[in-house]
């Protein structure tokens, strides 16, 4: 069996705090507390035999024959699309532990741990699972993380010690459940006033996932009006994991997000307006065929010139003059 592991998990639990008594009480001035640079070069290799410790034991105490750990990378896609992702968590930096990146990079450089470059360390265990399922390769998910509950199998949440199984419908049930509620924690904010009860009541009767779907849909509908598509989009983004690479949320294919859009695409579509021929004139009459034309009359003929008297130009009848010109000298 394969153990796919949160390394980011281990990490934290390896950098115990160092502002607690014996007891376990945090110290009233911890804020004020420095250490020298022999005593954080001392904590930091405690940190790191913690680390290699734990993994030591969940190799043997689960019979694996094979471990995959993924850590936090350099990059997430989600805090590109979604600045506000997780901006809730550590508003105090002095709150946050400096050992652990360095305890990450110690797994990375020691090829204890895979760095899950433009996502999150969630995306690759999910990805590893159904790599797993596929190949017929049993497999254990080994967390405390709520959100890797949409994986099914085997799971151990590593602080409590506890086993789950989880199936199939339990897994595709709570990712949907999400979609309602949101996640708080990584500042996703899902329907306003939908916690786990009411999300879990508004699913609970339904059988198949295009059920699910509907309900969510519904839901956005009655509280984002004509901006539901885009918040279901913005916050599955946030809360899907991958399945394979390049693997991005989206509901378009969903068939009651497609039967709404080409409902509203068949009634903001305006028919087709078919073009109307210009009305053209009637036909004129034929003409009335002409008259044949009646030959031309013969000419007299023109009476020879005296003699002596020169030439003299002959008068067609029909170019004779209508005006009495008076010549000069005449």
């Amino acid at each position: 069996m394969i153990g796919l592991i949160d390394g980011d998990v281990l990490c934290y639990m390896a950098c115990k705090s160092r502002y607690l008594t014996k007891e376990g009480h945090k110290f009233l001035n911890y804020q004020e507390i420095e250490f020298s640079g022999a005593q954080d070069a001392k904590y930091l290799d405690e940190c790191w035999k913690n680390f290699a410790k734990t993994l030591k034991e969940l190799e043997e105490s689960l019979f694996l024959d094979d471990m995959l750990v993924a850590v936090k990378g350099p990059d997430n896609f989600r805090n590109i699309m979604y600045p506000e992702y997780k901006m809730n968590r550590h508003k105090d930096p002095k709150q946050a532990n400096q050992f652990v990146p360095l305890i990450r990079k110690l797994a990375v450089h020691n090829n204890l741990a895979i760095e899950s470059t433009g996502r999150e360390a969630d995306d690759l265990l999910r990805i590893w699972a159904y790599e797993c399922q596929h190949a017929g390769v049993p497999y254990i998910v080994v967390s405390i993380d709520k959100d890797l509950k949409c994986i099914p199998g085997k799971h151990l949440n590593i602080k409590k010690n506890e086993f789950l199984d989880i199936d199939e419908t339990y897994a595709t049930r709570f990712f949907y459940q999400q979609l309602l509620k949101g996640d708080s924690t990584d500042n996703i904010p899902g329907i306003p006033g939908v916690g786990e009860v009411k999300a879990e009541k508004a699913l609970k009767h339904c059988k198949t996932e295009e059920e699910m779907q509907e309900v969510v849909v519904d839901q956005y509908m009655q509280v984002y009006d004509k901006d539901w598509l885009q918040y279901i989009l913005s916050n599955g983004k946030m809360i899907y994991l991958q399945r394979y690479v390049n693997d991005y949320f989206s509901c378009r294919h969903w068939p009651i997000v497609e039967e709404i859009l080409s409902t509203v695409e068949r009634t903001t579509t305006p028919a087709p307006v078919t073009p109307v021929p210009p009305k053209l004139a009637p036909p004129a009459p034929p003409a009335a065929p002409r008259a044949p034309r009646p030959p031309p009359a013969s000419l007299p003929p023109t009476a020879a010139p005296a003699p002596g008297s020169g030439p003299t130009r002959a008068t067609s009848p029909t170019r004779q003059s209508t005006f009495n010109l008076k010549i000069p000298g005449k």
